[in-house]
């Protein structure tokens, strides 16, 4: 990247923070401190590196909008946060012209984007014709499953403590247990809230049709 792209971007990230208001997660300076924090509307902060501006702290709405090729933006990780009741939303879908509830995903309350694992094939490949099944990809989208799952597991899988067949097998698990909560839903979503005892998508328990 040349030293002109930088500096452009640079710009960029300080005009785009320039609208929020103090008080939120921009007041934490250091890692640690912005990690256990939230901002004034309760969401999560991100820690947000950068080698060519200094690293900063924001939200996760604000960090998404960071440049990429800028900012490598991490929310805390499961094992750095604390509280007995673990809240996930377990969020079905039915693809166009089907009546099947199939999984959009199990999506950790408590943070997303926590990791920097990437998604592997492999480590789902004895459960890979279940998700063909039941967590792919709506053929009305544009994305391919290995797609659609890498986007699960980066975005929601890496908040969790399991491992990547773990995420994706409990997910599965969780549809079967929990799907009669929908069969009452008319439309083509559906959003569940369970509890785990642990920051894992095992051990999950009904909460209610949405989380608090």
């Amino acid at each position: 990247m040349t030293r002109f792209s930088l500096m452009f971007l640079a710009g960029l990230a300080t005009t785009t923070l320039s609208v929020v208001s103090a008080g939120d997660c921009e007041t934490f300076k250091g890692e640690d401190s912005c990690l256990s924090g939230s901002d004034m509307d309760g969401e999560g902060c991100q820690w947000c590196k950068s080698a060519a501006v200094p690293s900063s702290c924001h939200n996760a709405t604000m960090a998404e909008g960071l440049p990429s090729s800028v900012f490598d933006c991490n929310a805390a990780a499961a094992n750095d946060l604390e509280g007995d009741v673990n809240y996930l939303v377990l969020a079905l879908q039915k693809c166009q012209g089907s009546s099947t509830w199939t999984l959009h995903g199990l999506w950790p309350e408590w943070g997303q984007n926590c990791g920097s694992e990437k998604f592997d094939e492999a480590q789902i490949s004895s459960i890979e014709s279940d998700m063909e099944k039941y967590w792919l990809s709506c053929p009305e989208y544009s994305d391919s499953n290995v797609e659609f799952w890498d986007h699960e597991w980066s975005k929601h899988g890496t908040c969790t403590a399991d491992s990547q067949s773990s995420y994706f097998s409990n997910g599965l698990a969780a549809r079967s247990k929990f799907l009669d909560k929908c069969s009452d839903v008319s439309g083509t979503s559906c959003e569940v809230c369970l509890t785990s005892s642990s920051k894992t998508s095992s051990d999950l328990t009904y909460y209610g049709t949405s989380c608090p």
